[in-house]
């Protein structure tokens, strides 16, 4: 829908959405702390599930310690 209802050219259309909007733009800037907000408390909780199954695969348990 965004393709369609676009209001200039479709070849200016970049490949980020929010890049489409002007450094101006109040939603987008929102948009955007957002996202990064989630990328910093997505990235630590995948990491911590993806060694938590390593460790159970190779040790056999959830988390070994220092022992």
């Amino acid at each position: 829908m965004f393709f369609a209802a676009f209001p200039t050219y479709k070849w200016c259309i970049a490949d980020n959405f929010l890049n489409n909007f002007g450094t101006g733009d109040v939603m987008s800037a929102t948009a955007r702390m957002f996202l990064l907000f989630q990328m910093f408390t997505v990235l630590p909780l995948l990491l911590y599930l993806i060694r938590v199954q390593l460790s159970y695969l190779f040790v056999g348990t959830t988390y070994p310690g220092l022992v």
